[in-house]
């Protein structure tokens, strides 16, 4: 599961850096000769690296709740009386 994540979180950040960098590069350039080259680039990887994390940890909250709801599936056909008693 860690190595998938990762997968995710690498295809998602190199995509999501591809998309804003080319955004930068179709606008308009009298609004960015004042943005020096270094800080756009570290605003790139940024905001890339933190809509990646958002997007890694919504799947991982369904990887956990499918697991749950699996969990809570099993008590259940394990028997009423069971899973109700504490």
């Amino acid at each position: 599961m860690n190595y998938f994540n990762g997968l995710i979180n690498a295809t998602l950040r190199q995509r999501l850096q591809d998309s804003i960098f080319s955004h930068y590069l179709r606008s308009d350039w009298s609004g960015l000769q004042d943005f020096r080259l270094g800080d756009s680039g570290g605003t790139n990887t940024q905001e890339a690296t933190v809509t990646a994390k958002y997007l890694i940890s919504s799947v991982t909250l369904f990887y956990f709740a499918l697991g749950a709801l699996a969990l809570a599936i099993l008590k259940l056909l394990t028997g009423i009386e069971i899973t109700l008693s504490l």
